[in-house]
């Protein structure tokens, strides 16, 4: 959503709460939802200074500042200490801090160190592909893991389309 609306709008943050509430209707999922939202819409990876100053009081937030605290923790110690589960709480928090790590680390390093925590690697794996791959673009992705995505080539055509009509909406 962040491509469309401005999370950090009024309006924008509305928006992407009646969306979460299609399918989650709990205030922690809209904490979650807005978190990552606005992690894509700030350009670079200091992203998460502006969600903790922007987000609502909430677990996910209070999370959020204890897991950036934590710099000289790696990210898999932080998943066993804190927990990695699909809980938004633990898992919004633990991809945004993985995501603003990738700064120096890449993209591999981001996305692995989510997975070796265990626990619902799919779903934070997918919020840390997709928050750093908004800021690295497909070619900052290693080609062996573009190659290794089964039936990526419908999915790159659709990609492709999609960001062509944002691209266009954008400048009207």
């Amino acid at each position: 959503l962040s491509f469309l609306v401005d999370p950090l709008t009024v309006d924008g943050r509305l928006l992407i709460k009646d969306v979460a509430a299609i399918t989650h209707r709990h205030e922690e999922a809209v904490a979650g939802a807005l978190a990552i939202s606005i992690a894509i819409a700030i350009p670079g990876f200091d992203f998460i200074p502006s969600i903790i100053s922007t987000l609502f009081d909430s677990n996910t937030r209070d999370r959020l500042i204890v897991l950036a605290a934590e710099s000289d923790t790696s990210i898999t110690d932080l998943g066993v200490r804190f927990g990695a589960s699909g809980y938004v709480a633990e898992s919004v928090p633990l991809a945004l801090v993985a995501a603003a790590r990738a700064a120096s680390g890449g993209f591999r390093d981001a996305v692995f160190s989510v997975i070796a925590c265990g626990a619902d690697t799919d779903t934070t794996g997918s919020m840390v592909g997709q928050i750093v791959g908004s800021k690295v673009g497909l070619s900052g992705i290693p080609r062996e893991l573009c190659s290794l995505a089964f039936g990526r080539e419908p999915v790159m055509e659709i990609a492709g389309k999609f960001a062509d009509c944002v691209c266009n909406i954008n400048k009207v």
